[in-house]
């Protein structure tokens, strides 16, 4: 009897430490300015992307051009707040990135997003968020995936948010000059 106790209480184990194994994970270490949160279904998924490039105070009229002219997929007018330092707008783009092992299969999603710009010490902070993912292959959006699976989802994200905010940058840099 006290063999099959001491089978039982490690089959008990084993199976408990399995179960924890098969946890979904978030992807760690998130890549620089990159929040991953828990959701409300117990996987992860990104907060924001936050990216920041330097760059001097820019005007509101500024904002809203390099904004209309940059965002892609903008909906509506930007907006600012009333002092003019930060503008927001909703915008979604095309992303792709390489399936690994399938001889360079792209794989291709659109990304919604709300995007906040301000300007802090000389230095321009895009915040990304609200971030939900459509694929080519479903009509549903959700939130964009922070799971350890979905590493090449947020780092071909976080790569977009480096485009769109360099992007708006460059033409806040010229609208100065």
């Amino acid at each position: 009897m006290k063999i099959l106790s001491a089978v039982g209480a490690c089959a008990v184990t084993v199976s408990l430490v399995g179960c924890a194994a098969l946890e979904v994970q978030p992807y760690q270490p998130a890549p620089h300015g990159v929040s991953i949160i828990k959701n409300q279904y117990g996987s992860y998924s990104v907060d924001s992307i936050r990216v920041v490039k330097t760059g001097s105070q820019a005007s509101g009229e500024a904002l809203q051009f390099c904004f209309a002219q940059n965002v892609p997929g903008i909906t509506g007018t930007p907006l600012l707040n009333p002092s003019k330092t930060r503008i927001t707008a909703q915008g979604r783009d095309q992303v792709t990135f390489i399936v690994p092992m399938s001889m360079g299969t792209p794989l291709n999603y659109e990304m919604a997003f709300s995007l906040t710009q301000s300007t802090v010490n000389g230095q321009h902070v895009y915040e990304f968020t609200n971030l939900k993912i459509k694929g080519t292959w479903t009509a549903n959006e959700t939130p964009l995936p922070g799971t350890s699976e979905a590493s090449l989802y947020i780092d071909s994200a976080r790569a977009k948010a480096e485009t769109i905010s360099g992007a708006v940058s460059a033409c806040l840099a010229a609208e100065a000059s």
